[in-house]
């Protein structure tokens, strides 16, 4: 227990001077660098349906050009009461500087606490069809992730691994793989803050967005307050606003 501990808070105090010094070497490198700043909301609309949304501004090539807004909203349902297991099905819309593009997707998730490491293990796999005037395309997208609480402090970190898979290119269908720590701290009962970092390698070409992307946003839960839960703790899951 402790030594997992003290890893997880390694990778919170060196993380900084880590990325710090990969950033000077990726300008070296020519790759590019953006940010990602959000915010999202959700809130029980019947039993077991949720209603989600968001917002997003990102900047590519290194900080200096605006490539993106966005809007994403969606329904996410929990079939089974004792199993922490969702589906969701989403729509998303991005205004671009060339393009403005929609975006459909349905994403299937499932999480299991480890109680004895204090942790929390969730898998989801996306299908997601983006179009607009110019072209459409389908990826498909599995992520597994890993979130610890850590003891005595409110920070807690998730890292996770991406794989986008683009079947309809038959000579390459793995697109990209992303790597990515984030860290959620509770400002607030109702609103959670996550920053985070995220690398992707791109395999095939004309992938759009940065190498290097940092990511902050607040997510606010605009659930009522009941009394016999005022002790329960926020389970807000670590991914973040994407």
């Amino acid at each position: 227990m402790k030594s997992l501990k003290h890893i997880f808070l390694n990778i919170l105090i060196l993380s900084p001077l880590f990325f710090g010094k990969l950033s000077a070497q990726n300008s070296a490198n020519q790759e590019d660098m953006g940010t990602r700043l959000g915010a999202s909301f959700q809130k029980t609309v019947i039993k077991r349906v949720k209603a989600e949304g968001q917002a997003q501004f990102r900047l590519n090539n290194n900080f200096s050009q605006w490539s993106a807004t966005l809007v994403d909203g969606g329904l996410v349902f929990k079939p089974f009461k004792k199993t922490d297991f969702t589906l969701k099905a989403g729509y998303r819309y991005y205004v671009k500087p060339d393009v403005n593009k929609n975006r459909i997707y349905v994403d299937a998730e499932y999480s299991k606490k480890i109680k004895p490491i204090r942790s929390v293990v969730s898998v989801r796999l996306r299908g997601q069809q983006d179009f607009s005037h110019l072209k459409s395309n389908f990826k498909i997208r599995s992520v597994a992730s890993l979130s610890y609480n850590i003891p005595k402090i409110k920070w807690e970190p998730t890292a996770s691994v991406e794989v986008w898979l683009k079947p309809e290119n038959e000579s390459r269908a793995l697109d990209r793989i992303r790597l990515q720590l984030v860290m959620k701290y509770p400002v607030h009962t109702k609103i959670n803050l996550k920053i985070g970092y995220f690398y992707q390698h791109k395999l095939n070409s004309g992938i759009e967005g940065a190498d290097h992307v940092w990511m902050g946003s607040l997510s606010f839960d605009l659930d009522k307050s009941k009394k016999k839960k005022k002790k329960e703790k926020n389970t807000e899951k670590g991914f973040p606003v994407e």
